[in-house]
């Protein structure tokens, strides 16, 4: 009375139990993990991931930096100023309206004259948002 039969060997066994006794001592199944990865692609893997990380800080940062940056700007053009000329501004914070070549440290910048405000530090500034950005908070 046969009940089951080894796969490997064909022999025959009288109980499962007798055959599963016989697989576990004759043919143990050694099979090697899959999908195991070598040291080659783990570092490739890790650099590449590193490098993810530090492109999406990099990135995040730049948008940080201009979202920030439009941020002051629009602060700045709706502050007690927004409704005022650059030139009112000037007069209004203590400059001088004058037309000159601008300077920035009191050195020219090589920029053609222009109508702006000479500031007491002695800078010649042709941008109100820039000059804006110079006054005390």
């Amino acid at each position: 009375m046969v009940q089951a039969r080894c796969e490997h060997c064909n022999r025959e066994f009288g109980s499962e139990e007798s055959l599963n006794q016989h697989n576990n001592a004759k043919h143990p199944t050694h099979e090697k993990p899959k999908n195991r990865l070598t040291n080659k692609q783990k570092r490739s893997i890790r650099n590449w991931s590193i490098f993810i990380i530090l492109f999406i800080v990099t990135v995040g940062g730049i948008a940080s930096l201009v979202i920030n940056s439009k941020n002051s700007l629009s602060a700045i053009s709706q502050g007690p100023y927004a409704d005022m000329s650059f030139q009112e501004v000037c007069i209004k914070t203590g400059g001088m309206w004058m037309k000159m070549q601008p300077t920035q440290n009191y050195v020219p910048t090589g920029q053609p004259a222009c109508y702006g405000c000479m500031q007491r530090n002695g800078d010649h500034i042709c941008d109100k948002n820039r000059y804006l950005k110079t006054l005390p908070a």
